[in-house]
């Protein structure tokens, strides 16, 4: 429907799904975004994702992108235990995760 340009609230889809007997699951999804260009790469979107779920995706965007990954420098995610050595190993990037304390951030 949305992609017929009719807006969809998201109640909607919980009313549908609800009426099917269907229970609304959380997804995962995966995205990388290019800094310069603010361009979005969609990776995957899992109900149930692992470790081997998200290298694979990795390695998908290098393949996908060929030689623009050389004008790529940083990987930077959060530290869910999904982003594991593999993950951070699957590209030539410069791996800057985040730390556990973000500057200006108050708690």
């Amino acid at each position: 429907m949305a992609r017929l340009g009719y807006s969809i609230a998201v109640s909607t889809v919980w009313e549908i799904l609800h009426a099917s007997g269907i229970a609304p699951a959380p997804l995962y999804v995966l995205v990388f975004i290019e800094h310069g260009p603010r361009r979005p790469h969609l990776a995957g979107v899992s109900a149930h994702p692992t470790g081997a779920w998200t290298v694979q995706q990795a390695r998908n965007l290098v393949m996908d992108l060929g030689d623009r990954i050389a004008g790529l420098r940083f990987v930077i995610h959060d530290r869910d235990p999904l982003f594991t050595s593999a993950f951070r190993g699957s590209s030539k990037l410069r791996d800057c995760g985040t730390s556990p304390r973000c500057r200006g951030r108050r708690g």
